[in-house]
């Protein structure tokens, strides 16, 4: 994955046609078109001590917790998760960074991490492994997917074919999705925009 500065300006340049993104504050510069908000929830393995636990994760059991995460501490401003922690005034203690989400099912199972991330993803990972997946801090909230692109390619009829294919596969995610029920929010306005 290139940086954020690097996906930024490739974005600028047009040498990257767009970006899926969930960052707290995307750039404002950029278009963007909403694609889907889902549940943010915990990914433990079944001997955690945290496993059995029916109601949601509070927020100080939270923050003792050891936690895997993608995104490093030097970055955390850019994740949904910690930018949401740094707006609350509060820090979690991120004890392992992975490069890809890929890796993060078998660092699970063979650790007592906490993973936290969408439900979308944590049921997928949770059918293919020996993982559970628990509520999170209801603080966190919900997480929100966009695409991110640039006015230079926005009027490209080849690059509003391939938003539309984004937007159509992002609909069949939805769906799959008993979480969204509820409309998106536009980030930058507040605006509910359904798509």
């Amino acid at each position: 994955m290139p940086s954020y500065d690097d996906l930024i300006s490739q974005l600028a340049d047009g040498s990257i046609d767009a970006v899926i993104g969930n960052w707290p504050h995307p750039p404002e510069y950029l278009r963007m078109s909403p694609l889907l908000t889902t549940d943010i929830v915990c990914v433990v393995r079944p001997n955690h001590r945290l496993a059995r636990q029916r109601e949601p994760i509070s927020m100080g059991e939270f923050l003792k917790e050891k936690h895997l995460s993608p995104t490093s501490d030097k970055r955390a401003h850019l994740s949904p998760i910690d930018g949401r922690l740094i707006e609350l005034g509060l820090k979690r203690n991120i004890a392992v960074s992975v490069p890809e989400y890929a890796i993060t099912p078998y660092v699970l199972t063979q650790s007592d991490l906490v993973f936290t991330t969408g439900r979308i993803f944590a049921e997928q990972i949770a059918q293919a492994f020996p993982l559970v997946v628990l509520e999170a801090p209801r603080e966190l909230g919900q997480m929100q997917f966009y695409m991110l692109w640039h006015e230079c390619k926005h009027q490209s009829p080849d690059h509003v074919w391939l938003r539309q294919m984004i937007k159509s596969v992002a609909a069949g995610v939805r769906v799959c999705d008993p979480t969204e029920s509820v409309p998106i929010t536009f980030l930058r306005s507040g605006a509910q925009v359904f798509v």
